[in-house]
């Protein structure tokens, strides 16, 4: 026996740090990686668990409840709560659990009785030993108790829905991502899950709005932060606020775009979202650009690319520096928007995060430098070190008291 052990992170999967192997009666430590789109079914454990998220970003359900967790959030889990994940990116995180908690399934029998399965993996740390007269649960044994046609659970099956729309919404694949979360709304509005309900709005308010159905897009999220205050939901509240921020940029109302982002600041502390404030900032100064105050536009905008280049978001990145370009042309700076722009436009990849009037935004500065004698930047590192020439001309004319350049 050791007292040490070397920590190791899997190319895949799980696998286990600490436990019986090592001496460990009661617990086990456990690490996995887990690529876009995996993870697990409905479940629980006769015993606590804790999870760690490492890196990544993945959706997590624990009982009625529903979080988008980051790098640095902890997950608790009391004994005998269904739980399940869903990675948005690809994700690590650690896992402490009481050994012998076992894996437990809720499956729904023909006659609408919840039965609870209890399956033997040697690949979960866990796991129970089979009792005396059973066998480990085999591959196949696993594929039939959780692939069974018809044995989903209704709750199972809408959370399923919407974790598939939400895959699809994070990759800009619009039709699908539609599909599936109109039924997964219809379907929990039809079981009175809430919980569902309101996420749901705001994500089918954002595919409408990529596709430039902005009504449709209002309809949604108007009914979704009604639901969010009614709930007295923080993270939801500021979620849609931002969105319906972005909405009224894009029908060119900024005095009113301004009110909702400033409301999404406000909340964003409590929602303990990072990225919920960099939304916020980039809305502001993009509200400021539309009315003509490109230099109070620039410190929010480089505020939330400072955020952006912390969490490595390229395809926000992107929408920031789309803005910042056009600042540094209103501020007259064409040199610094052109080699700005022509990076950006020579990156389709990190360009699914725009919005129509990013992309109007975007052709606007392209051909406004069009004759512009520059070089595109090298890489979104040289495109940030460009900024600080903006926000020196930003200061300047602040500290002059001076208009904006036309």
């Amino acid at each position: 026996m050791t007292y040490f052990a070397k920590y190791r992170t899997p190319a895949i999967g799980f696998d286990t740090i600490a436990g019986r192997d090592e001496g460990l009666r009661r617990i086990v430590l456990a690490a996995g990686q887990l690529g876009t789109g995996e993870g697990g079914p409905l479940h629980l454990h006769h015993g606590e668990e804790i999870l760690h998220i490492l890196s990544g970003e993945v959706d997590v359900t624990v009982g009625s409840e529903i979080q988008r967790c980051v790098a640095g959030d902890v997950v608790i889990i009391p004994t005998d709560t269904p739980h399940r994940f869903t990675t948005i990116a690809q994700t690590t995180m650690e896992v402490v659990a009481e050994l012998d908690a076992g894996q437990i399934f809720p499956i729904l029998e023909a006659d609408g009785t919840t039965r609870l399965v209890e399956v033997y993996r040697a690949d979960m740390p866990w796991s129970r030993q089979p009792p005396p007269g059973f066998d480990w649960t085999s591959d196949e044994e696993m594929n039939e108790i959780l692939g069974r046609p018809g044995r989903m659970g209704e709750r199972e099956r809408i959370l399923e829905l919407f974790d598939q729309g939400y895959a699809y919404e994070r990759v800009h694949d619009l039709g699908p991502a539609r599909r599936l979360l109109t039924e997964a709304l219809d379907a929990a509005s039809a079981a009175g899950m809430l919980e569902v309900v309101r996420p749901c709005r705001t994500l089918l308010g954002i595919v409408a709005h990529k596709a430039d159905r902005l009504d449709e897009a209002r309809a949604h999220l108007d009914a979704a932060l009604a639901l969010a205050l009614d709930a007295g939901d923080r993270t939801d509240e500021t979620y849609c606020r931002q969105e319906l921020g972005f909405l009224l940029l894009d029908k060119e109302n900024p005095e009113l775009a301004m009110g909702e982002f400033h409301a999404a600041l406000a909340l964003a502390p409590g929602a303990v979202i990072v990225n919920l404030a960099g939304n916020g900032l980039n809305g502001m100064g993009v509200a400021l650009l539309q009315l003509g105050r490109a230099a109070e536009a620039v410190p929010f905008l480089l505020a939330a690319l400072a955020i952006r280049a912390e969490l490595e978001d390229l395809e926000q990145q992107h929408v920031d520096l789309v803005h910042l370009a056009a600042a540094a042309l209103a501020l007259g700076n064409p040199s610094i928007a052109a080699r700005i722009v022509r990076f950006l436009n020579g990156h389709p990849d990190t360009a699914g995060g725009m919005y129509g009037q990013d992309r109007r935004t975007l052709q606007a500065v392209l051909d406004a430098t069009a004759d512009v004698d520059a070089y595109p930047a090298a890489s979104f590192d040289e495109a940030r070190q460009l900024t600080a020439e903006i926000s020196a001309a930003s200061h300047s004319v602040i500290s002059r008291g001076q208009p904006d350049r036309p």
